[in-house]
């Protein structure tokens, strides 16, 4: 390597960079981080983060600059960087990316975390830190159900072994009068047998958040099985909708910045700690329906049901 060309890549870095910031508003507006500012740090420019956002600062009450690292590592270092300097209150950060850089590099200031699935694999947990969870509550998923599937009386679901969700679900669907049927799998290559299995015994499969069975690969395979034998997917992903289940039921994200201004208020108002705070479930459910999908398996939804869905998919997507 010669020094003439490090030299000029590191030029092209350096010119870069202050173009990045002044995009973030760093460079061209630093006013907008004075101390007693509240920073909401967004992964990536992400039509889904525009509700939770505006949620939370009408919520909160308090000057708020809106950060966005691009989905870059270098945007997000940069960023962080010189935030250091001039440390804002609060951090309420949306997606994975933004709160693992928050924590890792700014460790004293209180971190809000939301949008994530599963916090406690970015290591989103101490004293500094809490959230709003992402997972709603499956007394709501199964009431659901019972509304737009009234036909479905046993759920089919494929978990881990030993994943702590069981004796939740279980309790959920007894509460609404549904049963489920889990069969558990010791990790992603059991489960194209396992749904074979228990697809031809149940009237729906239920599909959660689940690492090990929810690969892009398996769901691909749950699709097409289920297809095969005409029952419906239930999902807690809008993606999942679009990808082929039926029915998604996620949480309502504008009420994810209201819990999210609620922690912040605690924390700032009241002076505790974040770490003291417990993660809240989503409050609220949005309820997403895949209109081909419901077509291909001729069910017949009642009309009325459509002003208890917050979207419908349009025909010839997630098939």
């Amino acid at each position: 390597m010669t020094t003439t060309g490090a030299s000029a890549r590191c030029a092209t870095r350096s010119a870069l960079l202050p173009r990045a910031l002044c995009c973030l508003g760093l460079l061209a507006a630093p006013s907008a981080l004075a101390i007693d500012s509240v920073v909401v740090l967004k992964s990536d420019d992400l039509a889904v983060y525009d509700a939770p956002i505006r949620a939370f600062e009408d919520a909160l009450g308090r000057p708020v600059a809106v950060l966005d690292i691009e989905g870059q590592r270098v945007v997000a270092k940069e960023v962080v960087t010189r935030l250091r300097f001039d440390p804002p209150l609060l951090v309420f950060a949306l997606g994975a990316k933004a709160a693992w850089m928050v924590h890792q590099q700014m460790p004293h200031v209180p971190l809000i975390f939301g949008m994530i699935r599963d916090p406690a694999r970015y290591g989103l947990e101490g004293e500094t830190v809490t959230g709003v969870g992402y997972e709603i509550p499956y007394e709501t998923l199964m009431a659901q159900v019972r509304l737009f599937l009234p036909d479905v009386r046993k759920l089919g679901i494929i978990l881990t072994n030993q994943n702590p969700a069981v004796l939740e679900l279980r309790s959920a669907a007894r509460a609404a009068e549904l049963e489920i049927d889990v069969t558990s799998v010791q990790d992603h290559g059991d489960v194209r047998g396992a749904c074979v299995r228990i697809s031809k015994r149940v009237d729906a499969l239920l599909v959660i958040h689940d690492p090990e069975v929810l690969t892009p690969e398996n769901f691909r395979f749950i699709r097409e099985q289920a297809g095969r034998v005409g029952v419906p997917i239930v999902a807690t992903s809008e993606a999942l909708a679009r990808s082929g289940a039926l029915l998604a039921v996620v949480p309502d994200y504008g009420l994810t910045g209201s819990q999210a201004a609620e922690l912040a208020r605690r924390i700032l108002d009241e002076q505790e700690s974040a770490g003291d705070l417990p993660v809240p479930r989503p409050q609220g459910a949005r309820v997403v329906l895949n209109q081909a999908v419901l077509e291909d398996l001729d069910i017949d939804l009642d009309p009325m049901l459509l002003d208890f869905t917050d979207l419908v998919i349009d025909e010839g997507e997630g098939r």
